[in-house]
């Protein structure tokens, strides 16, 4: 019996575990997978790798086979006038001709050509370069879209913390004033207080309703904007229950040279100059080796004179079965120097150069853009910080007069009213706090991203 108990609590340990709510760095890795602009950037990758597989490959033999059959029919017409030729024994006059020939035959031709590119002038090891420094560039692209997702998970996930530390507050708000509404009700009964006091209490009771249901819709509308971003389902994320902690930044670096913007403009001005050296390349020869075999064959063909020749020399009439050249071999070497291009090269030189400047005071914008907002994400963190504690503050003083206004109301000291502003002044810097502990998270997160280190094994 032991062992029949013990073997059906193993089988019901995975489901249990399956049951269990994805963790933050879970979301943020189904997140990632799932995010439809990352796969797009990424895809981007992977279609400059096909293009510096394409470059590597301009080296390779190429192989044609091409083949023609044609059924050839021709006439020819001879015409002359009669004439006399004088030789050493006298004239010899020769008569006029009006003749003509019809040829007809059949030609099957076939050719292997085989080239190869043996030397690019220095444009293709250029390019080459330059797809490498596009790739990172493109990496870098992926890294910040990586970035953007986090962080718009994260608030989402954050909004959810909140949400629940308000229920938790309401919850805790709704069981004092259920006990307060009982110490109400005795002290009606004797006519300890008035009938308007104790329906202050029940209209404070009605307010904290409404807030719950509030509460509920807005909790379904970020279940649902998480399943959105991370593509799990809503039915698995409402077992989500977060709480909010103060983030961590003391990993964030001081300067923003980690941001992926910059990272890829490097890249692109790398990529731009890497252009440059392969546009320069335009006047040196290129060489390439080639090859060919080659089968020719007229075969059934026929020429045939229209009329008969003078002086009884019959019909002019040739026919063969079979004329082939095969094989016909050819292999060689040759160079094509482009030694004046109507200033196309230089033209694109020109234009190489100035895509390189573009890119680099588009650099040095963003730097410093990005350097200010460095500077005002650390000013606003430390602001948020020395708020928060203040918040903890104004909440464990408004808890301490909520007790004591708890006790003075059960002995009759103060009002009803008196005690509903107790609990709402609590509730209202309990939940400032909570906003405080949401705002400094949000803040953390900035700065994390603001110097291009917000990634997950960071938080």
């Amino acid at each position: 019996m032991q062992k029949t108990l013990l073997l059906l609590l193993i089988a019901t340990l995975p489901l249990k575990a399956a049951d269990t709510p994805p963790t933050l760095r879970e979301l943020l890795e189904q997140a990632l997978q799932k995010n439809y602009k990352t796969q797009v950037a990424q895809q981007k990758v992977n279609i400059s790798h096909i293009e510096k597989q394409q470059l590597k490959d301009a080296y390779l033999p190429t192989a044609e086979v091409s083949g023609s059959y044609g059924f050839m029919t021709q006439n020819v017409s001879i015409k002359s006038d009669a004439t006399t030729i004088y030789l050493e024994d006298g004239a010899h006059p020769l008569p006029g001709l009006d003749n003509g020939l019809t040829t007809k035959g059949n030609l099957a031709r076939a050719t292997l050509d085989v080239n190869a590119l043996l030397y690019s002038g220095g444009k293709i090891p250029a390019l080459k370069k330059a797809v490498d420094q596009k790739i990172l560039a493109q990496e870098a692209a992926v890294e910040k879209e990586n970035q953007q997702v986090i962080e718009e998970v994260i608030k989402a996930y954050d909004q959810l913390a909140l949400l629940d530390q308000v229920k938790q507050l309401l919850d805790e708000s709704q069981k004092r004033l259920d006990v307060h509404q009982k110490t109400a009700d005795k002290a009606l009964e004797y006519g300890l207080i008035t009938k308007y006091e104790h329906q202050k209490l029940q209209l404070a009771q009605s307010q904290l309703k409404h807030k719950q249901v509030n509460y509920e819709g807005q909790r379904s509308l970020l279940l649902e904007q998480l399943a959105m971003l991370t593509g799990v389902e809503k039915t698995k994320l409402s077992e989500l229950h977060p709480s909010l902690e103060t983030l961590e930044t003391a990993s964030a670096p001081l300067s923003v040279d980690k941001r992926p913007e910059l990272i890829a403009l490097d890249h692109i001005i790398q990529a731009n100059k890497f252009k440059v050296e392969a546009e320069k390349t335009w006047w040196k020869p290129k060489v390439a080796v080639s090859a060919s075999a080659g089968y020719l064959n007229l075969f059934d063909a026929t020429i045939k004179g229209k009329t008969a020749l003078p002086y009884n020399l019959g019909y002019n009439t040739l026919h063969t079965n079979s004329l082939q050249l095969a094989p016909d071999i050819r292999i060689g070497i040759g160079f094509k120097w482009e030694i004046f291009d109507g200033f196309k090269g230089k033209k694109e030189i020109q234009k190489a150069k100035t895509e390189t400047l573009i890119a680099e005071a588009e650099k040095e914008e963003a730097e410093e853009l990005l350097n200010l907002n460095l500077l005002k994400n650390r000013t606003e963190l430390t602001t948020v910080q020395e708020e928060l504690a203040l918040k903890q503050t104004q909440m464990l003083l408004a808890k301490d007069a909520l007790d004591v206004a708890t006790k003075e109301f059960k002995t009759g000291l103060i009002k009803s009213s008196e005690l509903i502003d107790a609990e709402n002044d609590y509730l209202a810097a309990a939940l400032d706090y909570q906003k405080s502990l949401f705002n400094q998270r949000r803040t953390a997160v900035g700065l994390l991203k603001a110097s291009g280190s917000l990634q997950i094994d960071k938080l």
